[in-house]
């Protein structure tokens, strides 16, 4: 976060929308460095997480952006299968 501007880290702690819209509308210069792709089958913690019992695999991605050059935010996104 300290390579951030405050406001900008204020808007990503707020939760209110996701972190790329932010930084895309703040016009942060950022370059994702995909780390690793998942596939999150169901198992019992997955349920409590996601408030979920679909059987469905979820799959998702652990990546490091980097913001104004430097390495700045570790990401681990899922998404949620469509129905």
């Amino acid at each position: 976060m300290d390579f951030l501007p405050n406001h900008v880290q204020g808007e990503i702690l707020a939760r209110k929308e996701p972190l790329g819209r932010i930084l895309i509308r703040n016009e942060i210069m950022r370059k994702i460095e995909l780390i690793k792709l998942l596939k999150i089958d169901a198992f019992p913690a997955r349920e409590h997480w996601f408030h979920s019992n679909d059987q469905k695999p979820y799959y998702g991605r652990v990546a490091l952006i980097h913001c104004q050059g430097l390495p700045a935010i570790e990401l681990f996104e899922v998404v949620f299968p469509d129905d």
